[in-house]
């Protein structure tokens, strides 16, 4: 019963009816299933759009983790994070006097960090370059290198003011340490027990850069003579320079700084004997730290904070005098570790010479015993480095390669666990120490040969080289895993600050329990409750500073256990860290792992920043072009131009080998793999990227055209030498017999000269004489498939499989397929020996070469189409000649001629972009017949494919798979499952072949042979037929195989009622009616 409601009800009869009508549960359960089917068609929606996405994602980059291309750079990635606050924002505890003394050193800290760096960029490497010529000696003209000195003169200024500031600061730091530890004068806060070792960090630190300055302004006295000055014209210029004479080119900065009066009128510093003992204190702690660390895994930058702890050991001796003999033995056995270290450049640091020449009397301390074991101390160490260098590059070979196998692996989880946190954690500072290790031993190495004159072999050239593609190689994997690095460095900061915090929580519980409050104990509080809010915050240098000079006050009164300070160390120390032309030859002798000299190429790219900063040229941009022409000049003398020499000889050798030449067996006079170079990717080069196998080609086209100009009767030989790495698998046509001496053929390349010399009508034209032909051969293949003796076979085979597919798991079986190939040789044999399937095998190849033809004319004329247009660089923005020349009021001719070249480029366009579909058209002209049903009899076509496969392979594959096409019986020929029955045949016979091999004893030798052979024939047929599997799958591609007949039937009908109607294809369309391939 159906109930209407009128439009003209009240709406109270309306409510009144609405409150009596309620739903059943049945129609509850309907709703419920409908909004089911919905969330499931949802979910299927975005898994779809997922999987779109993620397809869309993978065909832009290689992986989700990739970054952008290392050579290129467009954006660089900073995560080093920056503090915005002031310091007196991060230094607020309720301890006025103590916040005063923490900002006073972590100002005077920040400050000595900054004029370090200051050095670091601004001063060393413009003084190191200054001994590098900026053009050739012989270019040089009287009174160039006065004018280069005198471009310098305004960085000596800036050195000098920056040295007179350094001597203020380290001033300014001793008094404030003096003062805080004095016991005469008012007493500011009490630090016994106290050690601000931060502090005298950061001044050896200070003092580090100072000695460097030293050391290479003494580099650069030694060497006036390239600059061709007389050393005593250069006294005299520096006698015009008095004022920086004296303060910066003798040699003695950091004399003068150490010699500086430190007392002041409030000050005592040289009388302050608790201060020397806590100056003495502080040096032992540094050594014993770095002494512990030096020539470790896990040594970072210790042997150069050796140097400025040096010269805080010099700054202690000067100020107090005394020397403690034994911690000085300490300091003098450091040779036995590190001989030498490297500074800046080529400059190298010899710790105990230092020591000699800054204390006079050491002599009296040190014998000459002593003196004579470091002299020889260098050249053993640089001999134990020789003698292990190839090892220890083969070491760190393998602990990189781990290391990045590691990095991609593990970074790949996602995941933000504790576990994977720490692991995270762990994983990259090993990286960092692996690259500092590699990177102290290439330093130390290359420039310990140069200091002490010793010549590098071979061996050791390659291993540096190995080395320094290692550091690139570490420095690629970074930067290629930025990203997630840049993600999973928040995280690891995060987790080790809280484990910090933790620490700290309960050290601060600790000392507030106890209620007997001490200006002491007050003082560890206010430490500890520094610390806890400079850490609350992001990890910044600022923040990170504060928080140690707060842990030296809070870790008083045993307020962390041994254990809690152990694991706090840790933790912090964890968040701070957060020769080339024999190079060349030897990578192209060895034509293996070609693809390193990306790394080695990246490497003298750093040298790029550096060369920039030179200051005695009028631009840097003289001794950039300089540096690239010698690495340009290197790498094609080294290695392009051998790569092009012999590969034109192996071309020549490969065209001449019909000739009596020597033996090129590899196996005897060796050979190269030098298709490895034509293979790698561009190598960027500067602002260049050079393309190995184009420049190799542009050699090659070169030289063969010239040659050919020269002797034209070489033409076909170059011409040979020129296509020589042509395509082994395209198709090609050879005439099947000839009475002339040679055979014609013909392909892709033949198509498109005729095209682009007769133009596009010979395509209509052979398509046509195809269809023609095929019409002709389908004739005969109808008649084929209707002799009584072949139809009754088939139909017989089509019943037995329809009873039997049930019990033969719905594949035809192999032995059926033999039987019909045996049965059909009792109809006869052809003179030749053919039988009648081999006739129909042979019709259907000729079949199948037609349609390959086809598609070479369609590949020919594509390629024609593509060499013509290739010059238009834009084929979606095509620009209109014709209106820029009417623009310009040009005359007719030209307005013309613009018109025919936009009509001859919109011609190409256009057959570039839609390609006639040839083999489409011809489906389309013949199926309709194949199909009609007075052609019953050629539906018995796909059972033949069995026995036809067994003929193939014993005496196909475009042809069968056109001639299913047409008769629409795909469906029917996999429901065969021929080839899955061919499998399990071989298969289980050669399993029967293996249980009788093994069975049998070793002495029937005759049997093992026959054995033998069977499995080896057994293997080659299954071969062959995966073979014919795998060709018959590709040839039905090219027909649309995916679609049945009645689904191409709706395509086409839906498209014919669309607005836009079909396409149409009428220039390329046959000209004659289809066929009946009966004849009828």
């Amino acid at each position: 019963m159906m109930t209407t409601f009128t439009t003209h009800s009240s709406s109270r009869d309306y409510s009144k009816m609405e409150e009596g009508w309620h739903l059943d549960a049945f129609d509850d359960g309907s709703l419920k299933l409908v909004g089911e089917a919905q969330l499931k068609k949802y979910g299927q929606f975005l898994e779809e759009y997922a999987s779109q996405l993620k397809a869309i994602e993978d065909a832009l980059d290689d992986s989700v983790g990739d970054s952008w291309d290392f050579s290129l750079d467009p954006i660089a990635l900073q995560t080093l994070p920056y503090e915005q606050s002031r310091m007196l924002e991060l230094i607020k505890t309720e301890n006025k006097v103590f916040n005063k003394v923490i900002m006073v050193f972590a100002s005077l800290c920040r400050e000595m960090d900054q004029l370090k760096h200051e050095a670091t960029t601004k001063f060393f490497t413009p003084l190191l370059l200054y001994e590098e010529a900026g053009a050739d000696k012989e270019q040089v003209q009287e009174g160039d290198n006065q004018v280069r000195l005198g471009r310098m003169l305004p960085l000596l200024q800036d050195i000098s003011s920056f040295v007179t500031r350094a001597y203020e600061v380290v001033k300014n730091v001793i008094q404030q340490l003096a003062s805080l530890h004095s016991k005469e004068g008012p007493k500011v806060m009490d630090v016994t027990g106290v050690h601000f070792t931060t502090v005298f960090e950061h001044l050896a630190g200070l003092l580090g850069v100072l000695i460097t300055l030293d050391e290479i302004m003494d580099a650069m006295h030694n060497n006036t003579a390239l600059f061709g000055i007389e050393e005593a014209k250069l006294r005299r210029l520096e006698k015009l320079l008095m004022s920086l004479e004296g303060q910066l080119l003798d040699g003695v900065i950091l004399q003068n700084c150490i010699e500086q009066p430190f007392d002041g009128q409030f000050v005592r510093v040289a009388r302050n004997n608790e201060f020397g003992e806590e100056f003495l204190f502080n040096i032992k702690v540094i050594f014993q730290s770095l002494d512990t660390r030096m020539n470790e895994p896990h040594e970072v930058d210790q042997r150069h904070k050796i140097v400025g702890l040096l010269g805080l050991f010099i700054l202690q001796h000067q100020i107090y005098k005394g020397i403690d003999r034994r911690f000085f033995s300490k300091f003098w056995d450091i040779h036995k570790k590190v001989p030498a270290v490297h500074l800046v450049g080529d400059i190298m640091f010899f710790p105990n010479e230092f020591l000699l020449r800054r204390i006079p009397h050491l002599s009296k301390i040190v014998d000459k015993k002593q003196r004579q074991a470091v002299e020889s101390s260098k050249e053993q160490y640089l001999t134990n480095c020789n003698q292990n260098l190839v090892r220890d590059a083969q070491l760190y070979q393998m602990q990189v390669s781990s290391w990045m196998v590691h990095m991609e692996s593990s970074l790949n989880k996602g995941g933000t666990l504790v576990d994977d946190l720490n692991t995270r954690c762990v994983l990259f500072i090993k990286g960092v120490l692996i690259a500092h290790t590699v990177s102290h031993l290439v330093r130390t190495i290359m420039n310990l040969h140069l200091v002490l004159s010793k010549p590098l072999t071979k061996s050791c050239v390659m291993a540096l080289c190995r080395l320094t593609e290692l550091l690139k190689a570490i420095e690629h994997t970074f930067h290629r895993r930025s990203m997630l690095i840049a993600e999973s460095v928040n995280h690891m900061i995060q987790h080790l600050t809280f484990m910090a915090l933790a620490c700290i929580d309960t050290a601060k519980k600790r000392i507030a329990s106890d209620k007997k409050y001490t200006d002491k104990r007050l003082d560890v509080l206010a430490a500890l409750v520094l610390v806890q809010n400079a850490l609350n915050g992001p990890a910044t240098k600022e923040r990170r500073l504060i928080a140690m000079l707060g842990l030296h006050v809070g870790v008083q009164m045993k307020s962390f256990r041994d254990d809690e300070m152990a694991s706090l160390t840790s933790v912090m120390k964890r968040i701070n860290l957060v020769v080339f032309p024999t190079y060349l030859t030897d990578l192209y002798d060895s034509a293996t792992d070609v693809h390193r000299i990306h790394y080695m190429i990246s490497a003298l790219g750093d040298c790029v920043p550096v060369l920039q900063r030179v200051k005695h040229e009028p631009s840097p941009q003289v001794m950039l072009e300089l540096f690239e022409k010698e690495i340009g000049d290197t790498l094609h003398e080294n290695l392009l131009q051998p790569l092009c020499r012999d590969i034109e000889t192996d071309l020549r050798l490969h065209i001449h080998q019909h000739l009596q030449l020597d033996d090129r067996n590899p196996f005897k006079v060796g050979m190269r793999d030098l298709s490895q170079f034509l293979k790698m990717r561009p190598i960027r080069f500067f602002h260049q990227f050079i393309n190995i196998k184009q420049h190799v080609t542009h050699y090659l086209d070169a030289t063969f055209y010239n040659l050919t100009t020269v002797a034209l009767h070489d033409w076909r030989t170059y011409g040979s030498g020129r296509v020589g790495n042509h395509a082994e698998h395209s198709r090609i046509f050879v005439e099947l017999a000839s009475n002339n001496k040679h055979l014609n053929t013909i392909n892709i390349r033949h198509i498109a000269n005729s095209i682009r010399t007769h133009g596009s009508g010979i395509m209509n034209t052979t398509v046509n004489f195809t269809y023609q032909f095929l019409r002709k051969k389908f004739f005969i293949f109808s008649q084929f498939l209707y002799d009584e003796h072949i139809k009754a076979r088939l139909i017989k085979d089509i019943r037995f499989f329809k009873e039997t597919k049930e019990q033969s798991d719905q594949k035809y079986p192999f032995e059926r397929a033999e039987k019909f190939n045996k049965g059909i040789r009792k109809l006869g044999l052809t003179p030749e020996g053919q039988t009648y399937l081999d006739q129909f095998r042979t019709l259907i190849s000729q079949i199948g070469n037609a349609m390959g033809y086809v598609r070479m004319i369609r590949s020919g004329g594509l390629h024609c189409c593509s060499n013509a247009i290739r010059f238009v660089p834009d084929l979606e923005d095509i620009v209109s000649f014709e209106e820029l020349v009417k623009e310009e009021n040009l005359s007719e001719e030209s307005q013309q001629a613009s018109k025919n070249l936009d009509a001859a480029i919109n011609d190409l366009a256009k057959n570039f972009a839609g390609a006639t579909e040839y083999f489409k058209l011809l489906v389309d002209v013949f199926a309709p017949e194949f199909r009609d049903s007075k052609n019953m009899h050629l539906r018995n076509f796909y059972v033949i494919v069995p026995p036809l496969t067994l003929n193939f392979v014993e005496y196909m594959l475009s042809w069968v798979a056109y001639i299913l096409k047409l008769l629409d019986q795909y469906k029917e020929f996999d429901s065969l499952h021929w080839f899955q029955s061919v499998q399990e045949k071989y298969e289980k016979e050669k399993a029967e072949v293996k249980v009788s091999l093994s069975r049998g004893s070793a002495r029937d030798e005759k049997l093992q042979q026959t054995m033998n052979l069977t499995l080896k024939r057994l293997n080659t047929y299954q071969q062959e037929f995966e073979l014919v599997y795998f060709s018959l799958n590709s040839a039905r591609i090219f027909f649309r195989a995916d679609k049945t007949a009645d689904e191409e039937k709706e395509e086409k009908e839906s498209k014919e009622a669309s607005p836009e109607g079909p396409p149409s294809n009428e220039e390329a369309a046959p000209p004659s009616p289809p066929v009946d391939p009966t004849g009828s």
